[in-house]
């Protein structure tokens, strides 16, 4: 089966293709037994299979002759318009003159512009609606008719107005951009798109309007307001933890603090061993009594050296009892970094 792959061409760029198909030449013969092969090999039902090839349209030569040249003026029209370079007429000066070239020229470009899933806005150089096609009517709820001749300040809160008026001048200047906008619907809904805005002038290098692309965002806006307000909640929340837990780290110290002391006073050390890791980590008291001058964690066989030689079996014992949930109490002799015993 044929198709057509018609290039569309945008400043010497190659940014896409229109394709029509698929078709057979009426001059040519088919190979059944090939389709009936691949029925087969991809498991479709044979006789669906061949049915279907027999609704693929037959086309003359000279149809596709007729139809690439169709599609090869449109992708040229589909360039112009992307680039911004398309001329509406030859000598446009005021909107009268613009709404008539654009009459002249509709048949050549209804189905392009009508067809198209973007708003398409064409406003004269007061800023007064000259066309829109109908997805751009329906976007804002209204029909095509009741939007001509209205100015886009109509469609505007008084902020938007503004940035509407200072737009404006951009486009009197031939500046061409692409930016977000808040529009105003006839339900007065609002209506988040992305505009992308070009100049037009005539031969003369006259301004005589703007011609503006539209894509409605409102839901891509909406999902950034949401993530904007889940944001900020989760910096409250990320601010209020963080208090939380200076508080609880301020008290963790302050607990601290006051037990060292009160072993200090007592003359009480107490120690923790992790057993995994073989770590065993003393109190602060537990150095002084042990007579340590750096603190550090050190290995369970580690404490076992401040225990005095004759004791050490008799300590292990003990402790490794405790793993049998077999409580302990029991006086054992130490020997401090000092060589006292204690």
């Amino acid at each position: 089966m044929w198709d057509i792959a018609t290039p569309i061409i945008v400043a010497g760029q190659h940014v896409g293709n229109i394709f029509s198909g698929q078709f057979f030449f009426e001059d040519e013969i088919l190979n059944y037994e090939l389709f009936r092969s691949q029925a087969k090999k991809y498991g479709f039902n044979e006789e669906e299979y061949i049915a279907a090839l027999e609704k693929v349209p037959r086309l003359s030569r000279e149809a596709v002759h007729t139809g690439m040249s169709f599609f090869t003026k449109l992708a040229n029209m589909i360039s112009q318009l992307s680039y911004s370079n398309i001329k509406l007429a030859q000598s446009l000066e005021e909107r009268d003159s613009l709404v008539d070239a654009l009459q002249e020229s509709e048949e050549k470009y209804r189905n392009l512009i009508e067809t198209a899933s973007e708003g398409i806005w064409i406003l004269d150089a007061e800023a007064r609606t000259a066309y829109v096609n109908e997805k751009m009517a329906e976007m804002l709820g209204y029909s095509q008719e009741e939007m001509i001749g209205k100015s886009a300040w109509d469609f505007a809160d008084e902020e938007g107005k503004a940035i509407l008026k200072l737009n404006l001048k951009k486009r009197r200047q031939g500046i061409n951009e692409i930016y977000e906008f808040n529009l105003i619907c006839e339900d007065g809904k609002t209506l988040w798109v992305l505009i992308s805005a070009k100049s037009l002038f005539n031969k003369e290098g006259k301004f005589t309007g703007s011609l503006g692309m539209f894509t409605d965002i409102t839901e891509r806006k909406k999902a950034e307001e949401a993530l904007k307000k889940a944001y900020a909640s989760l910096e409250e929340k990320v601010k209020e933890r963080t208090v939380e837990l200076e508080e609880a780290c301020k008290s963790l110290l302050e607990n601290e603090r006051r037990l060292n002391e009160a072993q200090k006073i007592a003359h009480l050390g107490n120690w923790d061993w992790d057993i995994v890791n073989d770590k065993v980590y003393w109190s602060d008291e537990l150095y002084r009594i042990c007579g340590a001058a750096v603190k550090k964690f050190i290995s369970f066989n580690d404490a076992l050296t401040y225990v005095h030689p004759d004791d050490r079996e008799y300590v292990a014992t003990a402790i490794k009892e405790a793993f049998n949930e077999k409580p302990y109490d029991i006086d054992y002799r130490i020997i401090s970094d000092n060589g006292k015993n204690g």
